[in-house]
């Protein structure tokens, strides 16, 4: 497994409950390595109108942070994944998550990446987060404590169990499945 040490660091505001303030999502003197996933927080996408490849993510600072990470680390092959909710069809939720790909490999090319260290895959519904209950609260982000709480995979049929009873958590789930990833399949000399 080929490894590199890199430096990037991209500010999130996670809102996810419990966390209500500005935190840093980073990758700090981290090693990355092939097949490491890495979410891009709060990407988000307006409600879908249509495919349109000048369609751009509603935090397009975003954007701006990752192509240059890319530009200054040119070893890197990255495949973008975007994943949709379980609201709508499985075909439409596909083919939308491949447009939110393809559009953002798009703006990258635009920011000056080279488009031959991208791919993009729409994964639709077909992979929903995992995320872990502490006391009743839902939270996805990292935690050394991981495996010692309970976790849950954010189905359809577990979302559901919501909708009448907590309508935010219901949204927010929803919300949670809807992410990028950028995945690193490779390292060029």
């Amino acid at each position: 497994m080929i490894k590199l040490l890199l430096s990037f660091s991209i500010i999130s505001l996670l809102s996810g409950f419990g966390w209500g303030q500005a935190n840093y999502f980073e990758l700090t003197d981290s090693v990355i390595t092939e097949g490491a996933v890495y979410h891009i927080p709060d990407l988000r996408y307006s409600a879908c109108t249509g495919y349109d490849n000048t369609a751009e993510p509603a935090n397009i600072e975003y954007v701006d942070s990752l192509a240059d990470f890319l530009k200054s680390h040119k070893e890197l092959i990255v495949e973008i994944r975007t994943h949709t909710d379980s609201r709508g069809s499985s075909d439409a939720n596909k083919k939308l998550s491949q447009q939110r790909a393809n559009n953002l490999k798009y703006l990258l090319v635009l920011r000056g990446v080279d488009e031959s260290k991208i791919q993009s895959v729409g994964l639709g519904e077909d992979e929903p987060r995992t995320v872990r209950v502490v006391d009743g609260k839902h939270f996805f982000y990292p935690d050394p404590n991981w495996n010692t709480h309970e976790k849950i995979i954010l189905t359809e049929k577990y979302i559901n169990k919501f909708r009448s009873t907590d309508k935010k958590l219901y949204n927010q789930l929803h919300q949670w499945n809807r992410r990028t990833e950028i995945v690193v399949i490779g390292i060029v000399d």
